[in-house]
């Protein structure tokens, strides 16, 4: 990876503990009555439900093909959703029982949707990444790179669905998203 991003003029920079990767999610009323914690809890259960997710989760690796594979999960029907926030829609009205949403997608924050936890490991680990052009990381060294080696150190994986519920689910801007986290990570 790091070669390809050379070729291209651009420099990855320290990982943040902080992932943002396919997850998948219910109703949390839905996960209480059924006692839902793991994406293998569905096992029983799947054949009855509708799951919701982009068009092309149907044959991803990461998606419908790999719960088939990885948890052996045969859903009763699939709804292409066009949207993530269609998918937690349809997932709060109960179009839908499951649906695939980023980790880090701000309404997991509402508390009304549960993210099952990957317990066969489907997913790969997707941790943040800076990524900065080389000239830049050239012209200011490591005042650049301490500084956001340092803001990555500290990103986890809450904070981003916090941020991105921010900025996504009550917007108030991405700018003023970030200089309020900045602001706080000052005191």
């Amino acid at each position: 990876v790091e070669r390809r991003l050379a070729a291209r003029g651009l420099t990855a920079l320290r990982p943040a503990p902080a992932e943002d990767t396919n997850g998948f999610a219910v109703r949390a009323r839905f996960a209480r009555d059924n006692q839902l914690s793991t994406i293998s809890d569905l096992r029983p259960l799947a054949g009855r439900l509708v799951f919701g997710g982009p068009p092309e989760c149907r044959t991803r690796r990461y998606c419908l093909a790999g719960l088939r594979e990885t948890y052996g999960l045969s859903f009763a029907d699939f709804r292409p959703q066009p949207s993530r926030s269609a998918t937690a829609t349809a997932l709060e009205t109960g179009e839908i029982d499951v649906g695939m949403l980023e980790t880090t997608y701000g309404r997991l924050g509402e508390r009304r949707v549960t993210l099952l936890i990957d317990d066969r490991s489907l997913q790969p680990r997707e941790n943040v990444v800076p990524v900065v052009r080389t000239e830049v990381v050239r012209r200011f060294g490591s005042r650049l790179t301490g500084a956001l080696d340092s803001l990555s150190e500290g990103l986890t994986t809450p904070q981003l669905v916090r941020l991105n519920r921010a900025e996504a689910v009550d917007p108030v801007g991405a700018s003023a998203v970030a200089t309020r986290y900045l602001d706080r990570l000052d005191r």
